[in-house]
């Protein structure tokens, strides 16, 4: 099993690129995943997630749960917030998935599968607010 670690993402594919060379100098494996944005910046190839798991325990550790770019400058928070972390466990299980999360009277899809939704044309004409990274629309727009 390879298991790689995301520690940020970014709509600038230069900043992305920036903290892997930074964090190369530091020894890591790191690569940027993505063709489009977020430009994802990913560690490692582990073997389970439990190891995985122990590896961005120690980076967070390391750099107080913000990695700085040497180049650039920019901080990108290690830490998530707890949707974004459901998000990222229930599609790493369901990869082929579209993953809807209902958001009070909305529905909302991120990443991955608001770039899928975004790439109908029938959906870009008739649900506005959809972009790269995010879906979002009325739930009654969704029968």
């Amino acid at each position: 099993m390879d298991i790689p670690v995301q520690v940020a993402a970014y709509n600038h594919k230069s900043e992305a690129e920036a903290l892997v060379s930074t964090l190369k100098k530091r020894g890591y494996d790191a690569r940027v995943d993505g063709s489009v944005a977020p430009f994802r910046v990913r560690i490692g190839r582990y073997t389970t997630e439990k190891n995985a798991e122990d590896e961005l325990k120690r980076l967070k550790a390391k750099t107080h749960g913000r990695i700085r770019s040497e180049s650039t400058g920019t901080v990108s928070r290690t830490a998530s917030a707890p949707l974004m972390q459901q998000y990222r466990e229930i599609k790493s299980r369901h990869q082929d998935a579209i993953l809807f999360f209902r958001m009070g009277d909305f529905y909302e899809m991120f990443y991955e599968d608001a770039e899928r939704l975004r790439r109908r044309p029938s959906a870009s004409r008739s649900l506005p607010g959809i972009t790269a990274a995010r879906a979002r629309f009325p739930w009654p727009a969704f029968r």
